[in-house]
């Protein structure tokens, strides 16, 4: 089953001339179909550098970037940190916030959202 990135890749192939089939984009990407599919179906994770080779791909506008970031947040399945670069302050909020994660309800979860949004 096609994440939500999957899908939004797939509408992208499917609306362009350059890369209509699964194998054209693999190929741009420099990986085999077999992965860019287990990405899309989120047996692997999405590459980073992936964000920015398809929206240049693509020609995406901002708004079409913004959605293809959206689908690639809401198909993974882990988030990595680096606290090694940040403030004592900026690690001390990581982690608090890691422990609390998976305990917090609906509606602290749209106030941190809010309060967080671009």
């Amino acid at each position: 089953m096609l994440t939500s990135f999957g899908k939004e890749v797939r509408r992208l192939r499917l609306q362009s001339a350059k890369f209509p089939k699964l194998k054209d984009l693999a190929d741009f990407l420099g990986v085999s179909s077999a992965y860019l599919s287990s990405v899309e179906t989120g047996r692997k994770p999405i590459p980073d550098a992936w964000l920015d080779a398809i929206s240049r791909a693509f020609q995406l506008d901002a708004r079409g970037r913004k959605r293809l970031l959206n689908a690639a947040g809401e198909s993974k399945t882990m988030v990595q940190l680096s606290l090694s670069t940040v403030t004592p302050k900026q690690r001390q909020l990581a982690t608090a916030f890691a422990r609390r994660f998976q305990s917090l309800d609906e509606g602290e979860v749209e106030v941190l959202l809010q309060a967080i949004k671009e």
